[in-house]
């Protein structure tokens, strides 16, 4: 999210992963081309601002989940006008943990 404050888009993408469509223990894959760009361009179209981490649940190596509260637009008293939640899965891979998106990239 840092990456994605300061602009750098790019980095902020290059660092997702999605799990693997066909069996949740395989090793996490970096995002495809289209799914970088995919995120790069929803990053550049609704800057983040600041964000918040608004929760964490750690079970599992799979079963874990972060949401960040992103702020695009501030309101006229201080208090966020527009926010947008991401939410991730970070998943432990042979001692390494992986940042995966929790949406249509995979879960």
């Amino acid at each position: 999210m840092d990456k994605a404050q300061s602009g750098d888009y790019a980095q902020a993408a290059a660092m997702l992963y999605k799990l693997s469509p066909e069996d949740a223990w395989d090793e996490p894959l970096q995002l495809d081309n289209d799914e970088m760009k995919h995120v790069t361009f929803l990053l550049n179209r609704f800057p983040i601002l600041s964000y918040r981490i608004a929760s964490v649940k750690f079970d599992t190596a799979l079963s874990n989940e972060v949401k960040c509260v992103a702020v695009m637009k501030q309101g006229e008293n201080g208090r966020p006008d527009m926010t947008y939640n991401w939410i991730f899965k970070p998943v432990n891979y042979l001692g390494g943990w992986r940042l995966c998106l929790m949406d249509s990239y995979g879960q």
